[in-house]
């Protein structure tokens, strides 16, 4: 049941990002002028919009936003696969050794899940500049769907991670029988 409702989810997903991607969105211009504000902090404010609405309001910074995903879901990645830069295995090659030992010790070798990557590398053009006429490389992308992009990435890192977590345990627990 539970690998009907995620092929599920995946074709809901799927069918959302083709609708997506044959329009281009364009950047909406919004009032955040507030009557009888009242400001939080330099990004959070209370005020009201009309005379019966009363709204909280949050600006982020798209940069910071941005730059906090990211590392996020490239720390995860690392986190669950390891990382060759600092020679560590990750959850995943925790997995791989409990799989050995379970292996030689019962004779039988169990399924693990496939490493397949997560991240998509991000596909750089060559380009010449055109005010510094320098060639460059450069990569362009909606900035809502790379948000949105990352997200996903972590939410499959996140269910990667906990899926090789419950092997690991139930491994190290078949061990000590």
């Amino acid at each position: 049941m539970k690998n009907i409702f995620k092929s599920f989810l995946l074709l809901v997903f799927v069918f959302e990002i083709s609708a997506c991607s044959s329009k281009e969105k364009k950047i909406e211009s919004v009032d955040t002028k507030l009557n009888d504000q009242q400001v939080i902090s330099p990004n959070e404010s209370i005020g009201t919009r009309g005379e019966d609405q009363a709204v909280f309001q949050r600006k982020y910074d798209l940069v910071n936003e941005l730059v906090k995903i990211e590392d996020e879901v490239y720390g995860l990645q690392d986190k669950v696969y390891g990382s060759p830069d600092y020679d560590s295995k990750g959850i995943y090659g925790k997995a791989l050794a409990c799989r050995k030992n379970k292996a030689l010790k019962t004779g039988e070798l169990s399924f693990i899940p496939d490493k397949s990557p997560v991240v998509d590398e991000d596909q750089m053009k060559v380009a010449r500049d055109s005010q510094t006429k320098k060639l460059i490389g450069y990569l362009e992308e909606d900035l809502q769907k790379r948000l949105e992009r990352f997200k996903e990435y972590k939410r499959t890192l996140y269910s990667r991670q906990d899926q090789l977590e419950q092997y690991i345990d139930k491994c190290e627990v078949d061990l000590k029988r």
